[in-house]
Order: C-alpha cells, then sequence, then structure tokens
C-alpha cells in the first residue's frame, strides 16, 4: 500500500510478512520522515522534483529497505493489517495516521510550488486534468477541511458547497491555472477529450467526492443534532400554505412520473442550491405559476432521496460511508464545473 498511489500489487510477492514491531516501526519512521523541514522543502522543490506525489511514495517505499524487509510485502502488509493483526486497534490507527500526514503533505508540496504565472487560455493538459482531480480529492479527505466545512454549517446553517467549490477553484490556480480560464477548459472535457473514458471516470470520481463530502458534513451535522441546512426547501408563505396538498399529490404520484420529475428539474434545482440563500426567494417567484408546485415537488423528492441515503450509512453515488481507516489515495474526485462554476 502506497499513501498516494492505488495499491501495487506485484506478480510475486517475496519474504516473510513483517512483524508488529517492524510495521509500528515502518509507520513511525514515515510519518517523521514526512514531517520533516528537509523533505517538505525537498518536495517543494519544482527544479528538483517533477511530481512530488511520486517522490513522495519512492520515499515511502525506500523506509522498508532500512528494515530489511522487501518493499512489495511492506505494502501489502499494510493494506492487510486487519487480517495481519486481527482486532489490534492502535496498528491500524497508526496506519491510519500515516495516509492522513501523507495526504497532508502531499497538498502542502503542491501548495508550495504554486507557480508565479497563470495558464490564462489555451486547452488545459490531459496531465494536468489528472493533477488536479488527485489533489482536490486529497484536500476533500483532510481531518481540517472536514472541520472548516463543518464548522461553516454550524456557524450559517448554510450547506458548505461554495467553500468546496472555492477549494476546487483555488486548487487550479495551485496547479497553475488561473480559476475561471481553467473552469472553462474542465466544463470542455467531452469535447477536447471525447474518447478518453479514463480522464471522463476521474471527472466523475471527482464531482461525485464532493458531493459526497458535502453530504456528509450535513449528514454528521444532523447526526449531532443539528437541523436541516437552510435552503433545501426554500418556499414563500403563500407556498408554504400549499405544502401539504402538494405533499399529497407527491405521495399519490407513480414513480415513473417522479422520476420525469426529477429529470426534468434536477439542473434547475442545481443551480438554485447554488444561489444565495437572499437570492433563492426571488428565483422561486419568477417562476411560472405551472413550474412552480412542479419545482417545489422536485425539491421535496430530492430532500427525500438525500435523508434515506443517509440513514442508510451511504453517500450519494453510492460512495460507502463505512469503514474507519482513510482512503489510500489522493484521488478521484469532486464536482461538475457548469458555467465556470464547479459543484
Amino acid at each position: 500500500m502506497t499513501a498516494l498511489a492505488p495499491t501495487m500489487t506485484p506478480m510475486a510477492m517475496s519474504g516473510a510478512t513483517p512483524s508488529r514491531e517492524a510495521v509500528a516501526t515502518f509507520l513511525s519512521k514515515s510519518i517523521n520522515m514526512m514531517r520533516s523541514d528537509e523533505i517538505c522543502q525537498l518536495l517543494r522543490d519544482r527544479e528538483a522534483i517533477l511530481n512530488p506525489g511520486m517522490k513522495l511514495i519512492e520515499l515511502q517505499r525506500a523506509e522498508w529497505d532500512q528494515l530489511g524487509i522487501d518493499r512489495d510485502v511492506g505494502c501489502k502488509t499494510l493494506d492487510r493489517l486487519e487480517v495481519v493483526f486481527p482486532g489490534d486497534t492502535d496498528i491500524v490507527a497508526c496506519r491510519n495516521e500515516f495516509i492522513i500526514q501523507a495526504q497532508r503533505s502531499f497538498i502542502e508540496a503542491i501548495e508550495g510550488r504554486k507557480p508565479e504565472k497563470l495558464q490564462r487560455d489555451g486547452k488545459l493538459s490531459r496531465e494536468t486534468m489528472m493533477d488536479f482531480f488527485d489533489a482536490c480529492n486529497t484536500k476533500m479527505d483532510l481531518p481540517e477541511t472536514t472541520e472548516m466545512l463543518a464548522k461553516y454549517l454550524q456557524e450559517t446553517s448554510e450547506v458548505p458547497n461554495k467553500i468546496i467549490i472555492q477549494l476546487q477553484r483555488d486548487m487550479l490556480e495551485v496547479l497553475g491555472v488561473e480559476k475561471e480560464h481553467g473552469c472553462t477548459m474542465l466544463s470542455r472535457i467531452g469535447k477536447d477529450f471525447p474518447d478518453d473514458k479514463q480522464l471522463h471516470g476521474r471527472f466523475e470520481g471527482w464531482r461525485m467526492k464532493a458531493q459526497a463530502t458535502c453530504m456528509g458534513i450535513v449528514k454528521a451535522h444532523q447526526e449531532s443534532g443539528g437541523q436541516m441546512p437552510g435552503g433545501f426547501v426554500t418556499m414563500s408563505p403563500a407556498m408554504r400554505e400549499k405544502e401539504a396538498e402538494v405533499r399529497k399529490e407527491l405521495d399519490a404520484m407513480p414513480e415513473e412520473k417522479k422520476k420525469e420529475l426529477l429529470e426534468k428539474y434536477q439542473k434547475k434545482v442545481e443551480v438554485f442550491m447554488k444561489l444565495p440563500l437572499p437570492n433563492r426567494m426571488e428565483y422561486m417567484e419568477k417562476m411560472s405559476d405551472d413550474d412552480r408546485p412542479d419545482f417545489l415537488k422536485a425539491q421535496m423528492l430530492l430532500v427525500g432521496i438525500m435523508q434515506k441515503q443517509w440513514k442508510d450509512g451511504a453517500a450519494p453515488g453510492g460512495a460507502s460511508s463505512a469503514g474507519n481507516a482513510p482512503p489510500v489515495m489522493p484521488g478521484l474526485a469532486a464536482a461538475t464545473p457548469a458555467q465556470q462554476q464547479m459543484m
């Protein structure tokens, strides 16, 4: 296992399984190595290090050499700690700390490498897009990001999607792309890379990651006693009077009709959710009398879907929220760039 790349599974493994003491020593030394000023400075050096993520992996794997343990065997053991050392929560917690530190070191490295000159025109390279998806995903996984998003929700009672959007836009400039231009180019992936299934998959993963992160924050907020954030369903007093009637109509609606309703209004609901709270009422008032009731029904349907996902312990898109270990790699990621926005 590595902290910054998918697990490498060799065709043939050699060497005995490391002892618990060896694994604990590897984790401790690796964490200290990644925290050292020397390594932090090295990873930020754009001239010396082309890819800080791969360099960090190399440095991690080299720690096994000092212990006389085959690198692949050691990494494979880290992936299977719960099996190799059943019931040993301390070593698993140490492994998780190692993963988080690797993710944090990766983000600190690329943020420290931000170029002075930003790309303001032309297509984004495939490599830049992949790096962006990975960096955004890693940023979403950091405990400090979770704390920041949770604090925003607690203080404002608003879903923290616009904070996630800002983090994404800032990440574009960390990687050397002016944010407005970057959003425009990300929206063109289908046109610029029409047959690149891997890139499309990473884009979709990035979108789902941001949605799952945002909704995970809301779920935790509700589980701790917080209320549903404002703006999920926004109604004028006149519409509020009709809420019971609308819900009754929705309950009697066939499932196929509900599906059609969601498909028709999903994009409008997404636009609505991005608006500041003061603008949402205005948005609703400008709707035609024919559209407004169905739009309200679509909102209610989406809220019901989200609540069911949270109750079932799953994030949107089928991503499980179960398990205590942080994700192993920095990337698959986040949101949907549309009209120079994301999320």
